[in-house]
């Protein structure tokens, strides 16, 4: 029974971790590292001839979870969006802000801070700035035809996708809405537009596998100065969404919903952070 229970949690966790990356501003891997998964699953991926046997189970079962979270939020994201966005992204922030000191806790405190950590979280401060920026200029999406050239383009948002939620604090999400794809991203998904999301699949295989090692790397040799790029990430973000909210809040009306759904946000995020405080399974074949 315990390990049925484990299995299930572990499904849970990733579908939670598959949710929150399909949603613009918030970062699929920030809340990986607050769920205790985050480092685990890092270093699988950046061993992946070897973790693959030892650690099958975990792995398979938080890849079915992200899958399953993936498709869900892609068929009902765009009617809350279309629907209460203001109200959706003030919860949003709620989230990321109920992230926060589980984040913390990741870092060293046992080392003093430097220059390279400041710089570090300022770095992650002025991407995230500039991402606002380009969020603000997108004026439309960039259209696919089934051709050749698509298919290549496919490829390149999936390699980008996979890139930008294996660094916590980046919303991948945002960087397919600010390249204007992300239409063509959920279409794709819930189409199940098999000429598209092969070629996505690909670019999503080519980016985790090149990039897990770079990230395992810097997480063991500079664990400060990554965690300080990643706070500087996710402080960053909380401007990208309100950003969002200053552009489509309608009235008292969504401004109130939005502060109550804030609030609930904030007690969600805390509640999904405590699920990380007891380590998942090791789990093997």
């Amino acid at each position: 029974m315990k390990g049925s229970l484990q299995t299930v949690r572990t499904f849970i966790v990733g579908t939670i971790i598959g949710i929150v990356a399909m949603v613009p501003g918030l970062s699929g891997a920030v809340l990986a590292v607050c769920l205790g998964v985050y480092e685990r699953l890092i270093a699988d991926l950046a061993d992946l001839r070897h973790k693959l046997k030892e650690d099958f189970v975990f792995i398979l079962l938080i890849g079915i979870g992200i899958l399953a979270g993936t498709f869900i939020v892609s068929f009902g994201l765009e009617y809350v969006l279309e629907n209460y966005e203001a109200v959706a992204y003030l919860f949003f922030t709620g989230l990321i802000i109920g992230q926060f000191p589980s984040l913390l806790k990741q870092t060293d405190r046992t080392k003093p801070v430097t220059k390279t950590n400041i710089l570090a979280l300022v770095i992650g401060l002025c991407i995230m700035v500039v991402m606002g920026a380009l969020i603000a200029a997108e004026e439309s999406e960039v259209v696919f035809d089934h051709d050749l050239m698509a298919y290549l383009c496919m490829i390149g948002i999936g390699f980008v996708f996979a890139i930008s939620h294996l660094v916590p604090g980046i919303s991948g999400t945002t960087i397919m809405v600010v390249l204007g794809v992300m239409t063509t991203l959920t279409t794709a998904i819930t189409n199940l537009d098999i000429a598209f999301l092969i070629p996505i699949c690909l670019g999503l295989l080519l980016g985790v596998l090149s990039f897990a090692k770079v990230v395992h790397h810097s997480i063991v040799n500079h664990r400060n100065t990554t965690y300080s790029l990643v706070i500087g990430l996710t402080i960053g973000s909380i401007g990208v969404m309100l950003l969002y909210v200053y552009n489509e809040v309608g009235g008292w009306e969504d401004i109130a919903l939005g502060v109550l759904f804030f609030f609930v946000g904030i007690l969600v995020s805390m509640a999904l952070s405590k699920l990380g405080k007891e380590p998942l399974p090791e789990t093997s074949v």
